[in-house]
This record gives structure tokens, sequence and C-alpha cells, in this order.
């Protein structure tokens, strides 16, 4: 397939914001400061971001507004990074965002030869280097574009590039009171490793996780799970109660669920990102969820009832509130060699 040339006002804008924050977080363009722990997005914000990369994000976001915009300074950011500040009773205002965050990017952005400072002290502007980095990413996220052709809705209701108050991040919203959610490639793969962020919006009390080499999809949605397959599953219990759980199991063709391997129990809390990531090599299954880095459950098993399928996201109705979807990663993985003993 031949590649698409792009520059960044070709690119929807979360799409490319989430691409570079990924890069400035990969490349450690961006370090997060001393005090990223203590720091809100405004003084009118009661609590951080919930995301954990937030300020790779506003780094992106920065970037590109400078790359659109020339002659920009933190003053100009901090309205457009503003937002009404919630009063109650109260008329809105709108309240600029905080400028030590911007302040700090800039800064590092400079080091790295992105943006420097205009003349006259009018701002930054984009560097010839900072804008062919830019139109770089562009044109990787314009070439990704096949990647979302080859997955698709075979459940429920998604919402594709949706995003989630001013972090900018392009992310996948769940909505269906009636029917479970997923998100599977479009083609049956053998040996994959899928990842992805999942938010639950209001409480944690409906499950999700991520289904492993599904033989089919019958009909147009599935209340609980599909008829056959693997499947990883995060038990969700109470908000902030030590009583959900990871499961792995296998559903069988005749419409039996055998569990595999199970954790104890850990405490999930709502409003919160956690990561969800599980693999079928060979015939090793494995599943495991996150916080950041921090591994709250991991279960694996072997097991040789399917050696192929469709691979997707999952999550129940969304009854008691909605699902937000991030970061998904669907990669091929080589199946492990065993070698026998005295073998090359």
């Amino acid at each position: 397939m031949p590649r698409t040339a792009a520059t960044v006002r070709d690119i929807k804008p979360a799409d490319f914001i989430a691409a570079y924050a990924e890069h400035l977080k990969k490349t450690g363009l961006i370090e997060l400061p001393s005090w990223i722990d203590y720091a809100k997005s405004g003084f009118h914000k009661e609590l951080s971001p919930y995301d954990p990369d937030w300020y790779f994000t506003r780094a992106a976001a920065i970037a590109r507004k400078v790359y659109l915009r020339q002659n920009l300074g933190v003053g100009s950011l901090r309205k457009y990074f503003g937002s009404l500040n919630d009063r109650g009773a109260k008329t809105e205002h709108f309240q600029r965002a905080a400028g030590n965050n911007i302040r700090d990017i800039l800064k590092q952005l400079e080091e790295h030869n992105v943006v420097v400072r205009a003349d006259k002290g009018k701002g930054r502007v984009i560097t010839s280097k900072g804008q062919k980095d830019l139109d770089l990413i562009a044109s990787q996220v314009a070439n990704a574009g096949a990647a979302d052709e080859r997955m698709a809705v075979a459940s429920g209701s998604l919402t594709l590039g949706a995003t989630r108050g001013d972090d900018g991040a392009c992310l996948m919203l769940s909505g269906d009171d009636d029917f479970s959610s997923a998100y599977a490639t479009a083609a049956k793969k053998g040996d994959v490793t899928i990842s992805a962020k999942v938010l639950s919006e209001g409480s944690v009390r409906r499950d999700y996780g991520l289904l492993l080499r599904v033989q089919d999809w019958v009909g147009e949605s599935f209340r609980w799970q599909p008829k056959t397959g693997y499947r990883c599953q995060v038990k969700t219990g109470r908000d902030g109660r030590e009583d959900s759980t990871l499961a792995l199991d296998v559903l069988g063709e005749d419409g039996s669920r055998s569990t595999l391997a199970s954790t104890s129990a850990f405490t999930l809390e709502p409003e919160t990102w956690y990561t969800v990531r599980a693999s079928a090599v060979g015939d090793r299954v494995t599943c495991e969820v996150l916080v950041g880095d921090w591994v709250l459950g991991s279960a694996e098993a072997v097991d040789t009832t399917y050696s192929e399928g469709y691979f997707a996201t999952w999550n129940f109705k969304d009854d008691a509130g909605a699902h937000w979807w991030g970061d998904l990663r669907v990669v091929d993985a080589a199946p492990v060699r065993r070698l026998l003993r005295g073998a090359r």
C-alpha cells in the first residue's frame, strides 16, 4: 500500500495529540517534574487529572497549538486550555488553566529545539526541526488508519474517537444498556497479545476484559459472552472494596464455561484508568490487570481448545455507567519454541 504524506493540519486533533504524546513519552523528550503528583491543570480543578499520562498529552497539545498558530506565549495558552469554573449554584465563570505546567513544557520543548522564542519576546514559534518532527508523526497517524479498518464492532454499541474532559486523547466509549460491547479484529489470528486501558464511569460494578480466539460472532450482539473462545474477565466488586477478581475462562461450543485460572481479590475504583492485557501464544493463555505499573492480578493456563480466532475488547452492558477504552494494541506474537534437552 502506498504511504500517505500528511501534515498536522490533515489529522484529527485527538488522533495527532494521542500519537505525539506517546512519542514524547517513549523518547523521553518530556520529563515529568518532581511535583507532578500534586499538580492540577488549574486552580479551579478539584483534583489532578485521572490520566497518569496527562502531562505528555498536554505537551503534545501545546506543541500542536504552537505549530498551527505562531507567537503563542504562556498567557495565550492558559486561555486556550482554560475551562468553566463550576461554582455550584452560582453562575459559571471562565477560568484560565494553570501556567506552571505550560511554562515547564515550553522550556522542555525549547531545550529539544521543537519551539523557540520569537523575536521581540512575542511568545514561541515552531522550529524547522519541530515542524518536521510533528509532520512525521502526522504521516504515521495517516498511514496507521488502515489498522482501524482491520477491526470492527462485533457486539453492542461503541463510539470511536470520543474524548473525555480536556485531556484530548482519542478514546472509545461503550454505550449499550442491553448488550455487551466488543471491538474485534476483522480477521482470525493465531498468536496475539492484546492490551487496552479501561475506565469505568460512575461505578466499577460492570465486568470488562478481553476476548481471545473467538470462533465466530453468532447474531448481531450478545448479552453476556460469545459462544466460543477464551475470556480474560475482570470480575468487578464494589467501589473501593477488596472484592474484585480476575478470571481466565474457556467458553465451549456447547455453551459451557470453565475457569482455567483466577486470582485473589483486589480493589478497584471508579474514574480510574486500568490496563488489561492478555495473550494467546501456542497453548499458553495469560491475562492480567494493572494500575500504572502495579499488577493487581495475573492468571495463566495451558489449554489446547482453540488455536486461532478473533481478538477483542469486551465489557458488560452499560446499565450502571459507560466504559471508556484507550490505547488499544493488538500485536502478533511469535510462538514460544520449546527445545528438547540436547536440541539446538
